[in-house]
């Protein structure tokens, strides 16, 4: 596999974050700012403001899979700003129907989120992940699948993290509510770029997409099935790419310098060697070492070279954004969070990720992330070639 040439920045002294993306042009996120007229009608509490902007979001949304929306600028109190990124996130819900979301899509406000930062730090890592992993992940439409049971889209009863619910959350969200003592980052790693390389990897071409949902289906079913042998809670990437390694489809690392519980390592004797030393030689903590090694196994990539090939984007957050993603196409990743960090989840969530208009609409979604990642793909290989003739 050809490597793109993101540069990295390495920390230390404590830090969370063995190593950050340096950001580029191309990385940049879409951001959506307001002009001095509609700050003054937002303040103001205009139903049409609202809407206006509402439409411009979801748009953008919908075109880029992740968004920033800068309430920071209006320069309001914290409760006034989090009640217009409430109202934003409910107008958004008509144009989302409107554009084929089913209709059961709706708001979930959920509880304020404290930053754990395991001690001996003074910032944490969170590796890529989805959020309520454990029921929100890309499945097969049974219009593409007919044999696909939409109960496997619930992969556990619950996850190991105290704020999931049982939600499938297609798009997420987050209100920085306190940004903390460091500029922490999100950044984000299309899951369809992974399953394309790993399908190239496997069968030594690029697949059609019938060939790619077959293949992944059939990958997200044997994880499911042997999930009394393996007790993961979650689909892993491991899963997603077909790996048999019990150690990477029942352990689900979260935050990289937490150590690992010792029920997992008297379940896993192999577990001990994996955190102790990953692929790369710079991730902090026995998790990330853990996944460190993971992606070398089951990606051919460690930590670095996984960022490198796979990040999209990547934003230093500013106290009062509201964070918008397609939580089912993208993993996301946090750099640098501290203890004073504070985050207010508000997703567009389905209760049942099931029925005649969910289906329609994920069969559709493949196809436009299908594309999307096709491309994004090609030019990737393209760069990386002309890189190295030069």
């Amino acid at each position: 596999m050809q490597q793109d040439s993101t540069s990295f920045e390495r920390t230390n002294g404590g830090r969370g974050t063995s190593a950050r993306p340096q950001l580029t042009d191309a990385q940049q996120v879409e951001r959506l700012r307001f002009d001095t007229h509609e700050q003054a009608a937002l303040l103001n509490d205009s139903n049409r403001a609202i809407e206006a902007v509402a439409d411009r979001a979801t748009d953008a949304l919908l075109g880029q899979d992740i968004l920033v929306i800068e309430l920071g600028t209006l320069a309001c109190p914290l409760e006034r700003s989090r009640q217009i990124a409430q109202q934003l996130a409910r107008a958004m819900l008509s144009p989302l129907h409107r554009a084929g979301l089913p209709p059961s899509l709706r708001i979930e406000v959920d509880v304020a989120q404290e930053t754990f930062v395991p001690s001996g730090f003074e910032t944490r890592m969170l590796v890529p992940h989805q959020d309520g992993g454990h029921v929100s992940y890309l499945t097969p439409s049974l219009l593409d699948d007919a044999g696909w049971d939409p109960g496997m889209r619930r992969f556990a009863p619950y996850g190991h993290c105290e704020y999931s619910t049982q939600t499938q959350k297609i798009y997420q969200g987050l209100f920085i509510a306190e940004q903390g003592s460091t500029a922490a980052t999100i950044a984000f790693y299309p899951v369809l770029d992974m399953l394309l390389d790993a399908f190239k990897d496997a069968h030594g071409h690029e697949p059609s997409l019938p060939e790619l949902i077959a293949w992944y289906g059939g990958n997200l079913r044997k994880s499911f099935d042997s999930r009394a042998r393996h007790g993961g809670h979650y689909p892993t990437l491991a899963a997603f790419t077909g790996s048999e390694r019990d150690e990477y489809l029942g352990v689900a690392p979260h935050c990289a310098e937490a150590p690992l519980e010792a029920e997992l390592l008297e379940r896993f004797p192999k577990l001990d060697e994996l955190a102790h030393r990953c692929a790369c030689g710079t991730c902090t903590g026995p998790a990330g070492r853990v996944f460190c090694n993971m992606l070398a196994d089951v990606l051919g990539r460690h930590w670095l070279s996984f960022q490198s090939r796979y990040q999209s984007h990547a934003l230093q957050t500013q106290p009062r954004d509201l964070v918008l993603w397609n939580n089912l196409a993208c993993l996301h990743a946090g750099f640098d969070g501290s203890r004073t960090r504070v985050l207010e989840p508000i997703g567009f969530v389905v209760d049942e990720p099931s029925g005649e208009s969910y289906e329609a609409w994920l069969r559709s979604a493949w196809r436009d992330l299908f594309a999307r990642s096709s491309k994004a793909t090609s030019r990737r290989s393209e760069a990386a070639e002309t890189s190295q003739r030069h």
